[in-house]
């Protein structure tokens, strides 16, 4: 969908673009069941890969710091030890900087979150200057106890910059869930050498989302696509933020599916091989996108054709040996889907 719902006011309003986001999400869902291909590539050059579409492939973005916290940006694949499950892998790499960029912004305007809008007053400023000089498309996602306005990745972006500014406070809802599922499904279609992003921003809990945290963990881990969170500065969200750290050190699905349920947003971004932040202004929140963008750019693109075929939640480990000591922001899971059911 490429064009902006329509702006009005009044019950009928709403209720029509209850309705078009009901038949949109709809036809999303015959489309996650008709295909969920993930990104692949082949090459005779294995530090210049081409990438097609397959189900194969696993993305593992990969951030990788030294010690004093500056971004290493010179390594080969032969530095890196990638293990799927405890197997090592044959790993591919490719330099983040300069690849396409698909970006869904999610944004919450329900709960806590009509008390923020004022700091993005200045947001589609901030996109187009941190992403401006990379091949991107953008997309909206706009949530508070179900996700409410979208904006499938339209051509012209002038009218989706103005949804971004211009928003308007929701309900006491906070369903992050389905908003992030809404999303990758968006993404989902997008051309498979772009990257696919997710921007969330929003609290740190989910309250209110129909689908369970399983499913999520699910969907996230079929799709090759990283979160990115800005949460709102608060002391419940730090306290969520380390009880998920701590429910979130077992590689289960019920252990991961439960830290997903109490630190929603940080736990998406983690499990994705995304970041997260914290912002109480318009200051912080421009901050933590210039920080993000450059994370994207000096990000390390790792890849692997899985060597196990059992189906269900793997565990993805990143290791390097040439930068020690060095720390390395990863992809920890990914789900291999049992195709033969389908």
């Amino acid at each position: 969908m490429g064009s902006r719902q329509l702006y009005g006011s009044g019950a009928w309003v709403a209720t029509f673009r209850r309705l078009r986001l009901a038949l949109y999400l709809a036809s999303l869902s015959l489309a996650f069941r008709a295909t969920s291909a993930q990104t692949s590539f082949s090459s005779t050059d294995a530090s210049r890969p081409t990438i097609r579409s397959t189900s194969e492939l696993v993305i593992v973005p990969a951030l990788v710091r030294s010690s004093s916290g500056e971004p290493l940006t010179h390594l080969q694949a032969s530095d890196f030890r990638v293990s799927d499950n405890g197997i090592e892998q044959r790993v591919f790499v490719e330099q983040g900087r300069g690849q396409p960029l698909a970006v869904v912004v999610v944004m919450e305007t329900g709960g806590v979150a009509s008390s923020q809008l004022q700091n993005y007053s200045k947001l589609d400023k901030m996109i187009e200057e941190t992403l401006g000089g990379s091949n991107r498309a953008l997309a909206l996602v706009t949530f508070d106890s179900r996700p409410d306005e979208i904006w499938g990745f339209p051509p012209l972006v002038d009218g989706l910059y103005y949804a971004l500014t211009h928003q308007e406070g929701g309900d006491n809802g906070a369903a992050i869930l389905d908003a992030v599922s809404c999303a990758i499904q968006l993404l989902e279609p997008q051309p498979p050498n772009f990257r696919h992003i997710i921007l969330l921003l929003g609290q740190g809990q989910d309250h209110g989302s129909e689908g369970h945290a399983e499913d999520v963990l699910q969907l996230l881990g079929k799709n090759n696509t990283t979160v990115y969170n800005l949460m709102f500065s608060s002391e419940n969200n730090a306290k969520r933020r380390r009880r998920g750290r701590h429910d979130s050190a077992s590689s289960s699905v019920s252990a991961i599916s439960n830290a997903i349920r109490t630190a929603s947003a940080e736990q998406l971004a983690a499990q994705s091989g995304g970041e997260s932040g914290t912002f109480s202004d318009q200051g912080e929140l421009e901050k933590q996108l210039v920080t993000f963008a450059d994370d994207i750019d000096n990000e390390y693109i790792l890849s692997f054709t899985p060597s196990s075929r059992q189906f269900g939640l793997h565990t993805i480990v990143v290791q390097t040996d040439k930068a020690a000591p060095a720390t390395i922001t990863a992809r920890k899971t990914y789900w291999l889907e049992n195709t033969s059911k389908h």
